[in-house]
């Protein structure tokens, strides 16, 4: 059996990994672990026993060293590059930009000369990106906001009435109580927002014809019950993954 490549998207709630074989365009395997679950690095090690042979690594990480350490630990001898993404940064800090916002650009390009990236997790980012400048493409900038989680954790904390709720698919605007409230605020508030920062990006960066790509964790509450805006949309879970593999091959 031939080596498989590795790419591992250490992010702010989970590990999510992926195996990939030779030219195949998806991966042949994919695993998440949530950093909550007390289980995580148990049943990360499982999957990467139940992998067989790597041949090569590649990591994004935004995630506390100690948590990357532990995890770089379960790989042993294996080589893990965290390669460059390829993209002329067109931000104020280069370096202060998150490497699965980069990540999830550079797999966009290999879709589309120009993208719109939604990434629905933790928190929710709108990034541009275009295939002009450098080998891999500019990362033109974008915006980032609070994720479901982030949202209703912080208004539960700070209103004295207030609790937890979950996005809820199918949520009114009109909400009969507080927690029919809250979900709309949440549920509805995450969608708009979304749209607003799509067209803002497409409309500051010039991409009318840009393809808009959405991904993470979240992001069925931007498809159901039905699209969070009027345009082609394009959903890939492992969009980190897939820029990951690309710079990989490129190293």
């Amino acid at each position: 059996m031939s080596a498989l490549d590795l790419t591992l998207d250490l992010g702010n709630s989970a590990c999510k990994v992926c195996a990939w074989s030779g030219e195949e365009a998806d991966p042949v395997s994919t695993g998440a672990f949530p950093w909550s679950d007390e289980g995580w690095s148990a049943g990360l090690a499982a999957w990467i026993r139940a992998e067989g042979t790597f041949g090569g690594a590649a990591l994004s990480s935004v995630t506390t060293p100690e948590r990357a350490e532990r995890v770089l630990a379960m790989l042993g001898d294996l080589s893990v590059m965290s390669p460059d993404c390829g993209l002329e940064i067109l931000c104020k800090e280069p370096g202060e930009v998150g490497t699965d916002r980069l990540f999830a650009a550079r797999g966009a390009l290999e879709f589309s000369p120009r993208a719109v990236v939604v990434d629905l997790g933790t928190a929710l980012t709108v990034d541009a990106v275009d295939g002009q400048g450098g080998s891999g493409g500019r990362f033109l900038g974008g915006a980032i906001a609070p994720g479901p989680a982030v949202l209703t954790s912080a208004l539960s904390a700070m209103g004295e009435r207030l609790f937890p709720v979950q996005p809820r698919l199918g949520a009114l605007a009109l909400g009969r109580d507080t927690r029919e409230a809250l979900e709309a605020g949440l549920t509805i508030g995450l969608r708009g927002a979304a749209r607003a920062l799509v067209e803002g990006a497409m409309d500051e960066a010039g991409f009318e014809d840009a393809q808009v790509f959405v991904t993470g964790g979240g992001a069925l509450l931007l498809f159901e019950p039905d699209h969070f805006m009027d345009r082609p949309l394009t959903f890939d879970p492992h969009l980190v993954h897939r820029g990951l593999r690309a710079a990989l091959a490129g190293v």
